[in-house]
């Protein structure tokens, strides 16, 4: 079996869902099966999970050994809960894919930079601190601004030289004079980047955000699985090409350092010349699973979870 490990109290929506997307694709019924369970129905120490498994006939409950390959999409908020997480990464014989779902954006950014090949996809940054309040936006710059942590489009904000406190889409416009008093009062984390974003592409005033997602597949490399866009445009074949060969270059490089992320999604962001540029790197993203509506992507999600794991077999007995 393979385990599906999804936010607490939340492990029904997930097990019919995935079973929405995996029935058709199950020709028998002794096909891989998957367990669904969140961390609150783990006991580490008898090695068991009590969830729901998802075949292809439907979706029952069940108690069974803890699964030796488990895809993590959940979101751990309580500091119980990403303790247990960890302890759970750390048992022997048991490979959690996407150890997290919430990365440092500062330390992907560094990541990139450490490469000379890389490191084009990284605009100039700036780390703001809230409390040492040690960053003032320049007067001759549009910046975007997003969290430390987190994966919300709706958490991303632009400052422009040309907008003048206007809300459009999600994205916050914000006057140049009381710029960090916005922030400070809409983005509650306490580290926040701000992107050098003047060349940035626009449409309708609010910056283009491609979101890429990639999952690790057929011994373990990476593919993109699809896209989806920030606004309501078509997007030139070519900038999607370019836009994918950025994804899989970051996620390759980004691996050596994060070994375990398997599904994951990259933000990016275009200069007026359509050169990509890298905004947010996320982990699971929930939208995924309630937009395949394509037979194609959902063959392609199923196929990759299940060539993934047996990757991960063959190398656990040393294959």
């Amino acid at each position: 079996m393979i385990g599906i490990l999804c936010s607490n109290n939340k492990e029904k929506f997930y097990s019919w869902r995935l079973h929405s997307i995996f029935s058709e694709l199950m020709k028998r019924d002794n096909d891989r099966l998957f367990v669904v369970f969140s961390i609150l129905n783990i006991d580490l120490l008898k090695g068991k999970v009590k969830g729901f498994l998802v075949s292809k006939t439907g979706v029952m409950p069940i108690e069974a050994d803890i699964p030796p390959i488990i895809y993590n999409f959940s979101f751990q908020k309580s500091s119980e809960d990403i303790r247990n997480l960890r302890r759970l990464s750390e048992i022997d014989n048991i490979v959690l894919v996407n150890g997290t779902n919430r990365f440092d954006q500062n330390m992907i950014m560094e990541m990139l930079c450490s490469s000379n090949i890389l490191k084009k996809y990284v605009l100039n940054f700036s780390i703001y601190d809230k409390n040492k309040n040690n960053f003032m936006p320049r007067e001759d710059t549009d910046y975007v601004v997003i969290p430390s942590k987190g994966s919300n489009i709706d958490k991303i904000y632009y400052i422009s030289q040309e907008q003048k406190n206007t809300k459009i889409e999600g994205n916050e416009y914000i006057k140049r004079g009381e710029s960090l008093d916005y922030i400070n009062e809409f983005l509650c984390q306490r580290y926040l980047l701000f992107i050098e974003a003047s060349n940035i592409l626009k449409h309708n005033n609010c910056p283009i955000i491609i979101r890429t997602y990639i999952q690790r597949g057929y011994n373990g490399t990476f593919e993109s699985l699809g896209r989806r866009i920030n606004a309501d445009i078509k997007i030139d074949e070519v900038v999607t090409e370019n836009t994918d060969i950025a994804s899989l270059n970051i996620s390759n490089y980004i691996a050596k350092f994060i070994p375990s992320i398997g599904t994951f999604f990259i933000d990016l962001i275009l200069d007026k010349n359509n050169a990509p540029y890298l905004l947010h790197f996320g982990g699971f993203d929930l939208w995924l699973l309630n937009n395949l509506k394509e037979k194609e992507y959902k063959k392609d999600f199923y196929k990759n979870l299940i060539y993934l794991s047996e990757f991960y077999e063959r190398s656990q007995k040393g294959e």
